[in-house]
């Protein structure tokens, strides 16, 4: 079973409520802060990026339906109105040749390439750090 890399691209008004869509996609409570903080920009936006390894057919099941999972039922955890909000501006693409540019409505998924090569490909900068 071969894992593929993913870099996900969150928008800094977004990163609450794909927050609450990771935690479902990813399937945990750890995940509560994927996308904290924006660290990335593009003209004058700012983005929160997380890169990680996804199993085969995890792109559908995280794209498709939500469904709170088991741990969170009767803990409410999660907010299912803010996770379906990010995965209705939810953008996925393979690869960087004609990757679309990172934008402050959409949560971009790149597979199959290193953050890098997607970040690079995504229009995105890194923001200075203030030391």
């Amino acid at each position: 079973m071969t894992q593929t890399t993913l870099t996900a691209i969150c928008p800094e008004a977004m990163i609450s409520d794909a927050n609450n869509w990771a935690m479902i996609a990813l399937d945990g409570l750890v995940h509560c802060a994927t996308f904290d903080p924006p660290t990335y920009q593009r003209e004058g936006s700012r983005f929160a990026v997380a890169s990680f390894l996804v199993a085969p057919g995890w792109l559908d099941r995280a794209t498709g339906t939500l469904t709170r999972p088991a741990w969170d039922v009767g803990h409410n955890r999660i907010n299912e109105t803010g996770a379906n909000r990010a995965s209705d501006a939810l953008v996925t693409h393979e690869g960087t040749a004609g990757a679309p540019l990172a934008m402050p409505g959409t949560l971009l998924l790149i597979l199959g390439v290193d953050a890098r090569a997607a970040l690079a490909a995504t229009g995105l900068v890194q923001i200075p750090s203030e030391i």
